[in-house]
């Protein structure tokens, strides 16, 4: 699963997995595309916080008899994410971005919001 932050995707996620990413103080979109729509969350980073985003899996609504599990982003709570995060492994560098080499502003921008 490709993980974006803005307009740039940052990682690659597969099961169990998961990276850090370290992010200058501002206001973030992070993502990730479905086929049939985007899943959005907010990240509000604080200068020297560490902050913790889990792929939680739901069931959404559905008029038919299938059962549909839809993933969703969550920020969680510092210790929950901490404590969660023990038992994952690190993604392969390879799938994974450092972000002081990218653009604030693309990291930054609102996907909600249409490039002109």
């Amino acid at each position: 699963m490709d993980i974006w932050c803005g307009q740039i995707k940052v990682g690659r996620l597969s099961r169990g997995g998961k990276f850090t990413l370290t992010l200058p103080p501002a206001q973030y979109w992070l993502r990730f595309a479905r086929s049939t729509h985007v899943v959005m969350t907010p990240l509000d980073a604080e200068s020297g916080a560490e902050h913790y985003v889990s792929v939680v899996v739901v069931r959404e609504p559905s008029q038919s008899l299938e059962v549909n599990w839809a993933p969703h982003l969550s920020v969680m709570p510092h210790d929950i994410g901490e404590a969660q995060s023990a038992d994952t492994t690190a993604a392969k560098s390879r799938d994974v971005v450092t972000a002081d080499k990218l653009d604030v502003v693309q990291l930054q921008a609102d996907p909600h919001k249409k490039n002109k």
